[in-house]
């Protein structure tokens, strides 16, 4: 794996594991109450989570596929990653895309744990598969902020997985 890519992986997982050994210390009902109408529980949230990137590695798949048909980072690819970050660190919200907004309120913690640990280990050997030739090029696509390189991807991954974990980190009280 690339380098850079490997650094901000690491810190990614990192982030995921700490939450997963958390939420392993808690009840599994707790973990699906919603903390309001029309609110996520806990483990809807992960859910949500491992659906975005779920759907992000479907997307680098087929463009790992073809590589040629993916452009390069430019100066605007990093100012709509940026953006994106400045978004999260702003603490702005958007509606989830309709594909990743409807999830099952009844989730089973153990079965959601390893969905997202499936995702990553993925995630990592799809990154492991990139020779460096293409780190630069846009081969990730987000919704609203368009296409990205890699490491700008796992930046997003990361603000958007920190932008929930604090909202389960208030709904669960944890420290």
């Amino acid at each position: 794996m690339n380098d850079k890519l490997e650094t901000l992986f690491r810190a990614l997982d990192q982030d995921r594991i700490a939450l997963d050994l958390q939420l392993r210390k808690l009840d599994n009902s707790l973990l699906n109450q919603a903390p309001g109408p029309a609110k996520w529980s806990a483990l809807q949230t992960l859910r949500h989570l491992i659906m975005a990137e779920e759907s992000s590695l479907v997307y680098m798949r087929k463009k790992l596929l073809d590589p040629s048909r993916s452009g390069q980072s430019t100066f605007s690819t990093k100012f709509r990653a940026a953006l994106l970050l400045g978004w999260f660190k702003l603490g702005m919200k958007a509606k989830a895309p309709p594909a990743f907004a409807i999830i099952d309120p009844n989730q089973d913690r153990d079965t959601v744990l390893a969905d997202y640990a499936r995702v990553r280990r993925e995630l990592a050997d799809i990154l492991d598969q990139v020779p460096d030739a293409l780190v630069d090029r846009e081969l990730f696509r987000h919704p609203l902020a368009g296409r990205m390189d890699l490491a700008s991807a796992l930046t997003f991954f990361r603000a958007h997985f920190h932008h929930h974990h604090k909202q389960i980190v208030e709904m669960l009280s944890l420290r």
